[in-house]
């Protein structure tokens, strides 16, 4: 049996695997450049932060201060593109999702399974960003 490559122009849909696995969200967001590359680092003003992996974060990825005698962390939504965020990005990407179908607050919140002055904030930043 021979393996099949995915299909380019698949069409997304909520059960899409950036929207259910949040490993693949954020390979998504580092593909598509929604973090920034690298940070300056804020304790040591010294050297530049990059992405690392770290189990310990709720991402599994922080920006690490590349000077070996500071060695501080950041939160990877430091850099994201939309701000500071404290969700998944599976999370993120599916408000985004929903705010561009232009689902109802009631539906969003529904399939978001947060509460509903969140789904406001983030549909706020959204709007200031585009």
């Amino acid at each position: 049996m021979k393996k099949t490559k995915k299909c380019k122009n698949e069409i997304l849909s909520l059960y899409s695997e950036i929207f259910t696995s949040n490993k693949s969200a954020i390979e998504y967001c580092i593909k598509k450049e929604l973090f920034a590359s690298s940070l300056m680092c804020i304790k040591c003003n010294a050297a530049q932060m990059v992405i690392q992996k770290y189990e310990q974060a709720l991402n599994s990825l922080c920006y690490k201060c590349k000077n070996k005698n500071c060695q501080s962390r950041r939160s990877i939504s430091a850099g994201f593109a939309l701000g500071n965020f404290k969700f998944k990005y599976c999370i993120i990407l599916r408000a985004i999702f929903c705010f561009i179908m232009n689902f109802n607050n009631y539906q969003s919140i529904n399939l978001l399974k947060m509460d509903e002055k969140t789904f406001i904030k983030i549909k706020k930043i959204i709007n200031s960003k585009i």
